[in-house]
């Protein structure tokens, strides 16, 4: 095959590991881990595994070249190390090398391709955290120019004959060098999942701002009337279709779809939520658990409740529902987990400040009463 058809092949095959990674990056758990700046043992695992696998696959994607192949298992490799650190790339390098040796042990590039696949991890494993993460595409393509640039010469060193290496490198070379272009965009690919976590989070924030500051008159002085308002703020505001403050004992606001229900003096707390306050643990309601949402009648899907704490005490919980199935997502979670504690925060400010007046009240009375 001739060079420029071996580059678009390794394009080609590039696109394909690129679209594996884009749906398995949609696995919920996958997902979470890829976003994540920060990684535990067994997330670490789970990535090493992934990236094994699409190093393997970039394997089985080679084109064969005078009994060697030209693939794109490193590019899975360096963009494991480069994103992820040493472990990641190092496992991915050792596995996906070990792999090549064992289905071609007697193959003219067994070796060198075992040494330059456990090299490639460990290179960019040793830059991930050496470099801006805005840089780490440029570096991560310069790395696996590297990487291949050592894995020519440790084909002329230690392949043989060495007619057919020197054929083999130059026909391969600059096709893999060209294909290292692919680590740019995979890199770039699990990147921009950060960045929407973090766009995401930065939107979040404002949200919770603007609501704490609509919502702030109304906690200086509260009732039912200002409870009745935040609730309204914060269904408004995150688009839900109901929303509920209760304490230990009552449902003290509830604003929304089932309004009504409320309405009739139905403010006993239900038993999931008795259980929340108890646990001081979100719960999360969904349509077919037998515990009622707010009435059988209404048309509400799913719900969060979360406790609302004084002093890490439970004196209280935030109900928001839903009135679509699974409506609630990981970014809906995360803000209603915001909103519980800047309500716990309001509300204890709130308690301080009445007592404060209190305070002031009873040392007036009394000074009227000694000047009497």
């Amino acid at each position: 095959m001739a060079g420029e058809g071996i580059v678009l092949n390794l394009l080609e095959k590039t696109s394909f590991l690129i679209v594996i990674l884009i749906l398995m990056s949609k696995i919920k758990i996958l997902k979470n881990i890829l976003k994540s700046e920060q990684n535990n043992k067994r997330n670490l695992i789970i990535i090493s595994g992934v990236f094994s696998f699409l190093a393997i696959v970039g394997t089985y994607l080679g084109i064969d070249v005078d009994g060697s192949m030209a693939n794109v298992r490193n590019i899975a490799i360096v963009s494991g190390g480069m994103l992820f650190g040493p472990i990641v790339g190092v496992t991915a390098g050792i596995i996906a090398g070990v792999h090549r040796f064992l289905i071609d042990i007697n193959g003219i590039t067994a070796i060198p391709c075992f040494l330059t696949s456990v090299l490639a991890g460990v290179l960019s494993g040793y830059l991930c955290n050496r470099v801006d993460s805005d840089k780490k595409w440029v570096v991560g393509i310069i790395c696996g120019m590297f990487v291949e640039s050592m894995s020519m010469e440790i084909i002329l060193i230690l392949s043989r004959p060495y007619d057919i290496a020197v054929s083999i490198v130059r026909h391969i070379y600059i096709p893999m060098m060209i294909g290292q272009v692919g680590i740019g965009f995979l890199i770039s690919i699990l990147q921009s999942l950060r960045r929407e976590k973090e766009e995401i989070a930065a939107q979040q924030a404002k949200l919770s701002l603007d609501i704490a500051n609509k919502t702030l008159p109304y906690f200086r002085n509260m009732n039912k009337n200002s409870l009745n308002k935040v609730c309204e703020i914060i269904k408004n505001d995150i688009d839900a279709d109901a929303v509920s403050i209760t304490d230990r004992k009552v449902v003290l606001s509830y604003v929304g779809i089932g309004e009504d229900y409320f309405k009739n003096n139905n403010k006993t707390l239900s038993n999931i939520t008795k259980e929340c306050i108890i646990k001081g643990e979100i719960i999360y309601i969904k349509e077919e658990q037998e515990e009622y949402l707010v009435d059988k009648k209404t048309p509400l899907k799913t719900a969060m409740i979360i406790p609302l704490k004084e002093n890490d005490e439970t004196v209280g919980t935030l109900k928001i529902y839903y009135s679509k199935q699974r409506e609630i997502t990981e970014s809906r979670q995360a803000l209603a987990i915001g909103l519980s504690q800047m309500i716990s925060t309001l509300m204890e400010i709130s308690k301080v400040e009445q007592m404060k007046e209190a305070a002031n009240k009873a040392e007036i009375k009394a000074l009227q009463t000694q000047i009497n």
